[in-house]
């Protein structure tokens, strides 16, 4: 135990970390309908629709159309051949993005059981799904964008009655292709109406000059994160330092390059994770008499500066000379944090371990659970956290460590504890 203690001191006021907790802001968009190279992937009479309302349409200037046959291979595992033959239609044009629909067929027959048995079923009907996705790929780094499920248009067949199984065969292409016809005439007719309103124009970049950036809408000043759409990770580098009601100016680090479709995500939080020792001292209620308890634990805490939450995990010891024993303890301990500069809190907790009695090994097992309330002091980069807690204690059975029964002097197989806690500790 006292090698416990000396542990704990060594790694007293541990430090702690300050995380920041982002949301998305905006979407930076296009202030001009976006030049593009549409690849057409799929059988021509079910991506042709579609290809002539994104060309009927001003969401976006098409400035050539590739057609290609259906493959089975994935659009991710053909990137650098679509860009090249995308590069190459545009002909030295200017490209922003490359717009791949793709529109695949799929079929199900609806099945049916007979008048007498499940185990039998007959074939009804014909049900054929036509899926039209629209993917984007960014031109200049040649990575997805984004990938939208315009359409699953659906057709089925007239359901046939008192058809037998054997006649699936037979039937099945017949009402795989009126199945067919339904579901392409309904594609069509959503096509002509789409509005391809896929493409990004809020806080559309106006004017970049340099390291500057103006878009539109105005967003507070301070710092933002920026968020490729290829890539989870979230940038730093970008500031906005003016703003006025219809627009804001941004300014980046030299190796931040946005471009429309990519996300501003600002700090909406911190996430304080803070390590440090306490040391505690209080009266431990066991076998009908009070008695002094002292002891040390290493605490990690989270909290954020205005979600009023908290989270702690200890590690530590106690020690109650009065009846010749010894605690060991992991617990946890969640409720609420006031966030100011002086935190109210206050917790419930729970907790696991062992209790020790007597130099001849005596042992039990012990858990706890508890409620807390107390202060926290954040100045400068200290940080100090005082609580006081109630917590009730159940023992297991006493064993020698081979886990035979042993007799011990004081067996209560209960106690009751109220303490007080203080912990210092210090940002990095």
């Amino acid at each position: 135990m006292v090698r416990l203690f000396c542990l704990l001191a060594v790694l007293a006021a541990c430090g702690s970390e300050r995380t920041p907790v982002t949301t998305k802001v905006t979407t930076l968009g296009y202030s001009h309908p976006p030049a593009i190279v549409v690849i057409a992937r799929g059988q021509p009479e079910l991506v042709a629709p579609w290809v002539a309302s994104l060309r009927a349409s001003t969401a976006a200037k098409v400035v050539a159309e590739i057609p290609r046959e259906e493959s089975s291979s994935s659009i991710y595992t053909e990137l650098d051949e679509l860009c090249k033959a995308a590069l190459e239609a545009a002909n030295g044009e200017p490209l922003e993005e490359i717009v791949v629909i793709s529109t695949l067929e799929r079929k199900e027959p609806f099945m049916q059981c007979d008048t007498k048995s499940c185990f039998t079923q007959s074939y009804v009907s014909m049900t054929v799904f036509l899926d039209t996705t629209v993917t984007a790929i960014r031109a200049s780094s040649c990575k997805v964008l984004r990938s939208n499920v315009m359409l699953t248009s659906t057709g089925h067949s007239v359901p046939k009655d008192n058809r037998a199984s054997v006649d699936l065969a037979e039937g099945e292409e017949h009402d795989a292709v009126e199945a067919r016809t339904t579901a392409l005439v309904d594609m069509q007719r959503f096509a002509e109406k789409a509005s391809w309103k896929v493409f990004p124009t809020d806080s559309s970049i106006q004017i970049v000059e340099g390291n500057r950036i103006l878009i539109a809408g105005p967003l507070k000043l301070g710092e933002y994160f920026l968020k490729v759409p290829s890539d989870a990770a979230l940038k730093p580098g970008v500031r906005v330092v003016s703003h006025t009601n219809n627009s804001s100016t941004l300014e980046v680090d030299d190796e931040i390059k946005p471009e429309p479709g990519d996300e501003l995500h600002g700090i909406s939080d911190m996430l304080t994770v803070a390590g440090y020792t306490m040391i505690s001292g209080g009266t431990a209620t066991a076998n009908g008499t009070k008695h002094g308890i002292g002891g040390m634990a290493l605490a990690a805490r989270w909290s954020w500066d205005h979600f009023p939450g908290m989270f702690e995990l200890q590690f530590g010891g106690d020690l109650v000379p009065g009846i010749d024993s010894r605690h060991l303890f992991i617990g946890t301990a969640a409720g609420l944090r006031w966030p100011y500069w002086i935190s109210p809190v206050a917790f419930v907790e729970l907790g696991v371990g062992g209790v020790y009695q007597g130099d001849h090994g005596a042992r039990a097992v012990a858990g706890h659970a508890g409620v807390g309330v107390g202060l926290e002091v954040r100045r400068s980069r200290w940080f100090a956290f005082a609580d006081a807690r109630l917590r009730a204690f159940a023992l297991g059975d006493w064993t020698d460590s081979e886990e035979h029964p042993l007799e011990v002097t004081y067996p209560d197989s209960t106690w009751q504890t109220a303490t007080g806690q203080l912990g210092l500790g210090f940002h990095y």
